[in-house]
């Protein structure tokens, strides 16, 4: 059975993009050095490495699903330098206000990736920015660490512990 680690994408393997904006091409995508070290630690334990993101600026028509399988073939171009990938990208488009099924808190693109994946529960972590992606890890009952990008360094024992207890 597979363990899994999932991670979001905004604030935790990527720098923000300013209040109200984007990141809508390559240029503008800022990686976080210490997240890509992450995927390498959880990769060398044979996790599968899963990106759960709400994307709504596709929906608001400022980039494309091209725009963002470009954002991501990029990212992983960048982890093959170290020998490690992302194994799949879940994406939200949709906008918070059209209350969709896939927009977390809500737990469908987990439970997508439950029936892609096949694992247990308790062999799973998240690694988030929000309280709102807390309450997703809360709703499908898996272990998760809440961490922001700009002070990850500052989580390597938390994560190590967590990797260590699965």
């Amino acid at each position: 059975m597979n363990k899994v680690v999932f991670f979001d994408r905004d604030w935790v393997l990527n720098k923000k993009a300013a209040e109200h904006e984007y990141i809508t091409k390559r240029s503008e995508f800022e990686r976080n050095d210490k997240a890509k070290e992450m995927i390498k630690l959880f990769s060398d334990k044979w996790f599968l490495i899963l990106v759960i993101t709400n994307q709504q600026g596709i929906w608001k028509w400022k980039y494309s699903f091209d725009d963002l399988d470009n954002i991501h073939s990029n990212m992983q171009q960048d982890l093959k330098k170290i020998w490690t990938k992302i194994d799949k990208f879940y994406v939200c488009p949709h906008l918070k206000e059209d209350n969709c099924n896939c927009r977390k808190p809500k737990t469908w693109m987990l439970e997508q990736a439950l029936k892609e994946y096949w694992f247990n529960k308790k062999d799973c972590i998240l690694i988030w920015d929000s309280d709102k992606d807390i309450e997703c890890a809360k709703q499908f009952w898996i272990k998760y660490i809440k961490i922001e990008s700009d002070k990850i360094k500052n989580y390597s024992y938390d994560i190590t512990n967590a990797l260590d207890s699965l």
